[in-house]
């Protein structure tokens, strides 16, 4: 699912990252302005066209939790340049 959902973060104008987990969910960062935020959400609801999405859980204070305290939301957004996929190595293994 993430090749795909980082196309989507693309035409939508979202920055972040996607990735597999070992059990099989799919955890997404996305950064962006919150009518793109919502578009990706919607298209995540559905997922690719042979995906079975059973939940989204959305947790809107992430972001809060992986930046220092007192960066603004432009600050955040530098953070992520591109959406990009992120590997967990020991899902391969």
């Amino acid at each position: 699912m993430y090749p795909v959902t980082r196309e989507q973060a693309a035409l939508f104008g979202i920055t972040g990252w996607v990735r597999n987990l070992p059990d099989g969910r799919v955890e997404v960062m996305a950064c962006g302005e919150e009518e793109q935020i919502k578009q990706l959400l919607e298209w995540l609801k559905r997922g690719p066209e042979m995906a079975r999405v059973l939940k989204v859980e959305v947790v809107d204070d992430v972001q809060d939790a992986l930046m220092p305290r007192g960066q603004d939301d432009q600050e955040r957004r530098e953070e992520f340049d591109k959406f990009s996929i992120r590997y967990i190595s020991s899902f391969f293994k």
